[in-house]
């Protein structure tokens, strides 16, 4: 069975106080995140770039699905951010890969939108303070990713972390 890939974004304020987060539909196909807060990200899809010789997306493309992402569901006119990412997980199962970014906002945090696709108004993301956030309006395990993908938003290197045999997530 082929890995499915995704990617999932964490926007912080400039002093990682702050985390932008959608709160998922009560619709959503996966149960777990039903009406819970999560990052912004989504399937990394053909259209976003190519794989490589080992079926993996290459980082352009993994990029490219992120910008895509933040574009579709959030507003960004007055916003500048940058996107890193920073680690990627395999959770238990191993069918799927999430690729976690930063984007760190330097100024226009708190007037971010979220889009609609549907005829619903446009709607307010959430801005939240990443201490002060309560584990039960949080999708499954997100606090500790929110954590380390500050922790890491200065490293070189991707970080990989492979669920796979644990039974953690």
């Amino acid at each position: 069975m082929p890995v499915k890939h995704y990617v999932l974004g964490f926007c912080f304020s400039e002093d990682g106080q702050y985390v932008t987060l959608l709160k998922k539909a009560s619709d959503c196909p996966l149960p777990f995140l039903r009406n819970r807060l999560n990052g912004i990200g989504g399937n990394v899809e053909e259209s976003d770039g190519p794989t490589g010789s080992h079926g993996y997306p290459v980082p352009s493309t993994v990029m490219a699905a992120m910008r895509r992402e933040w574009r579709e569901e959030v507003s960004t006119d007055d916003v500048a951010l940058t996107w890193r990412q920073v680690f990627h997980f395999i959770p238990h199962g191993g069918n799927v890969c999430v690729h976690v970014f930063t984007g760190l906002v330097h100024s226009g945090l708190h007037r971010l939108y979220a889009n609609s696709d549907s005829q619903e108004p446009v709607k307010p993301i959430s801005v939240v303070s990443v201490q002060a956030s309560h584990d039960n309006h949080l999708a499954p395990n997100l606090k500790w990713m929110m954590n380390l993908a500050w922790d890491l938003r200065n490293t070189r290197r991707v970080t990989g972390v492979d669920f796979r045999d644990t039974g953690v997530i």
